[in-house]
């Protein structure tokens, strides 16, 4: 048997490696055996002419992007104020169709927008961030102190898939991590544990991530 994890919604951006992902118990596991398929977002530019904002918000049809994820502004005439070029913002995706930005990620995530004080002029642009992040395991001894465990790291820049194994099992806590470093990717994982000889659901505890989706 196996016991899946399914994460398909888009994470974003910044994660810690202390507050999230999916840890197990594994007291009485002597072979861990951990698949993840993953993507990335892949957004594009979205341009909005001025006379298409309307107080916050941006009108996009079918932009494509989800809360949090990051980019940079640039127009052909003048942003609206405060704005500016050269300067992270972060998407509050009001619908398929409408975004505001905000200043930081936990902004973004609580829906608090920049406030525009004019549309500025000509056409402005949202540029996302190349999307990437890394996927590892971590293991522990206590539960609450987290290492790297060698060799099982995953950066991710395009679409792929790993299937690690970890045998035998040395400690009793393994933590599988998802750490997004900009844009927005999506990762189904599916874990296995065996006692003995039988493969059999490990104890997974989800606590609450602290990424947007």
């Amino acid at each position: 048997m196996s016991q899946t994890v399914d994460n398909s919604e888009v994470l974003n951006l910044i994660d810690s490696v202390t507050t999230s992902g999916i840890v197990m118990d594994l007291s009485d596991i002597d072979a861990l055996s951990v698949s993840s398929v993953y993507d990335v977002l892949g957004a594009s530019p979205a341009t909005v002419a001025s006379a298409d904002i309307s107080g916050d918000v941006f009108d996009a049809p079918a932009h494509g992007f989800v809360t949090g994820l990051v980019g940079q502004m640039t127009t052909d005439d003048t942003l609206p104020t405060p704005l500016m070029t050269l300067t992270d913002y972060y998407i509050i995706a009001l619908d398929a169709d409408h975004f505001s930005l905000a200043a930081t990620l936990v902004d973004a995530i609580n829906g608090v927008a920049i406030t525009l004080s004019d549309a500025g002029a000509g056409n402005q642009t949202f540029t996302p961030t190349a999307d990437s992040a890394t996927l590892a395991v971590y293991e522990s001894v206590d539960g609450v102190n987290y290492v790297a465990v060698s060799g099982l790291t995953a950066t991710i820049t395009m679409g792929g898939a790993v299937i690690w194994h970890v045998s035998p099992v040395y400690s009793r806590f393994y933590k599988i991590l998802l750490s997004p470093t900009a844009g927005a990717v999506s990762v189904s994982t599916t874990i296995n544990a065996r006692n003995n000889t039988s493969w059999a659901n490990a104890d997974v505890v989800i606590p609450v991530a602290t990424t947007a989706s």
